[in-house]
């Protein structure tokens, strides 16, 4: 969880060590405020952004990244034509440095009770659109009444790497089907969804169809390289049938729209957004009269964080939520 205001920058008296020598320093000479401003320094590689996130000047920015080159003896980062690049020694610093700084976090700032009616911050949720239309709404409607002074801040899932956004606490909990390569997270299910297919109004297909009906139309599909897709495929496959792809978007709530221009497509979602989408559109739920398996919803987190305080109660509220909504 990303702290507002001063919050994240620490007062002087906190020392890092005594009698250790690194490089032309002296440990005791660093405190934590040098490893926050080395740590944004690097992420954003522009000194103004780097004071922005750390809610202080640029002039303290300026003075404390002196005294790490000083340190260091390095001189941490470079310009390189219009950028600011960080030297071999600023690359290998980057990850040690976030992992400190999250252990110090989760370890040693959580063991404080934790009262949301009083705790400032920003809780930074990776969720797809699909997400955002389910349950944002409502989660930032709790938020508002249990901890009135925290925001939410939504991403996309990046591309790659989710495990160390988490580890260095720039994503506090994110929400998706089932991902690849999530060794590193924690992971539970939240949620679960049945599939239905969508049509235009103009479409002739009954209410309850076929799979052999189903694949009789070109399809829209939600495609992501990073989510596993529902192994609709599959269940074709063994039925000896294969669905015609016209159309993959990453976006889940683009496909209904699709359907108005476009009478002759079928796209396969969670009955929650087909029964919406169809208040408002043009568009008719047809329930599938074959088994297609279910779309399962997890909440991932960093082990880091499994017993951070803010980390806890955010999983809890969304358990909650989820209850809520799947009944």
């Amino acid at each position: 969880m990303a702290s507002s205001g001063n919050a994240c920058y620490l007062p002087e008296q906190f020392r890092l060590g005594e009698e250790l020598d690194m490089r032309s320093g002296r440990l005791r000479d660093l405190n934590l405020n040098h490893l926050l401003t080395l740590d944004a320094v690097l992420e954003h590689r522009n000194l103004t952004r780097a004071a922005e996130q750390l809610d202080v000047t640029q002039g303290a920015i300026s003075q404390s990244l002196s005294r790490l080159r000083s340190f260091f003896n390095d001189e941490l980062l470079v310009r390189v034509g219009n950028a600011m690049e960080p030297t071999a020694l600023a690359s290998s610093l980057q990850g040690p440095v976030a992992e400190v700084l999250g252990s110090i976090e989760s370890s040693i700032l959580a063991k404080a009770n934790f009262d949301p009616l009083t705790a400032q911050g920003t809780l930074n949720i990776c969720m797809t659109d699909l997400g955002e239309f389910i349950f944002l709404s409502e989660l930032q409607s709790r938020l508002a009444q249990a901890a009135p002074n925290m925001s939410i801040a939504t991403r996309a899932l990046p591309d790659t790497d989710l495990a160390g956004y988490m580890a260095k606490g720039k994503i506090d909990l994110a929400f998706a089907g089932p991902i690849d390569e999530v060794a590193d997270l924690k992971v539970q299910k939240i949620l679960e969804h049945e599939l239905v297919a969508l049509v235009s109004r103009e479409c002739p297909l009954p209410d309850r169809i076929t799979a052999e009906e189903y694949v009789s139309l070109p399809h829209v599909v939600f495609d992501s390289p990073y989510i596993k897709r529902v192994r609709i495929e599959q269940t074709m496959a063994r039925m000896g049938l294969t669905r015609q792809i016209a159309l993959r978007t990453p976006n889940a709530l683009s496909q209904p729209f699709l359907l108005e221009r476009n009478p002759n497509l079928i796209v396969t979602v969670p009955r929650i957004l087909a029964e919406r989408m169809a208040r408002v559109l043009p568009l008719r739920v047809l329930q599938l009269d074959f088994e297609v398996p279910r779309l399962d919803v997890f909440q991932y987190w960093h082990p880091r964080f499994d017993r951070h305080g803010p980390s806890q109660w955010l999983r809890k509220l969304v358990v909650e939520l989820c209850a809520e909504i799947a009944h």
